[in-house]
């Protein structure tokens, strides 16, 4: 959410147009606060900060009981200049810490999605009579280097492999045309004595 300016400042900068404009010359006497606090439905204390600022800048001069008096429509453009970069570069500040909440929020949600799926995959799983069931492919299998379209699982072992794990990341139902390698995580269901069958296919 971008930050609003303080309204004495909106204030200082009204006068200031004005003044660049024309409708206040150099030398002219300007109302008193409470005239410019009624025409811009401000406190006259919310008047008092913005003269202040103006005053500060050179643009007018303020005396108790004397009123307010233009001194520079060059300053009064200095001033507007200067103020308006001001909230162009805090603009622009408040618009780069959006962005970075929004990463931030994006990036969060991402991890969130990222940790229930690893807690799905990792969790055991009620499926009745099919049990995910997990197999390591041992380093001098004859399967190695073999696409699983062509190792032939399903009428081997009666297994149907659902996901292959490998260096840290799960590939659920991979590609037939999957090349196997040492160490594959190899994730599959089927029946009772299917556990021993894969076991006994994957070593020979």
């Amino acid at each position: 959410m971008q930050k609003q300016p303080s309204r004495y400042i909106d204030i200082a900068i009204q006068v200031a147009m004005l003044i660049v404009n024309g409708e206040f010359s150099e030398g002219d006497k300007v109302s008193g606060r409470s005239t410019l606090a009624t025409r811009y439905n401000v406190s006259p204390e919310t008047v008092r900060r913005a003269i202040a600022l103006l005053k500060d800048f050179g643009v007018v001069d303020s005396e108790p009981k004397h009123g307010i008096t233009i001194v520079s429509s060059h300053k009064a453009k200095n001033f507007i200049s200067t103020y308006n970069k001001r909230r162009s570069i805090l603009q622009a500040k408040q618009e780069i810490v959006d962005i970075v909440n929004l990463r931030k929020e994006q990036d969060n949600l991402l991890l969130d999605k990222l940790q229930t799926m690893i807690e799905e995959i990792s969790a055991p799983r009620d499926m009745g009579a099919i049990t995910p069931m997990e197999l390591i492919l041992p380093p001098k299998s004859s399967l190695i280097h073999k696409p699983l379209v062509q190792c032939d699982f399903w009428n081997k072992t009666g297994s149907t492999i659902i996901a292959v794990r490998r260096d840290d990341a799960t590939h659920l139902s991979p590609n037939p045309m999957w090349i196997l390698e040492a160490g594959d995580v190899l994730v599959f269901v089927g029946k009772k004595d299917t556990y021993r069958k894969m076991n006994s296919y994957i070593i020979t």
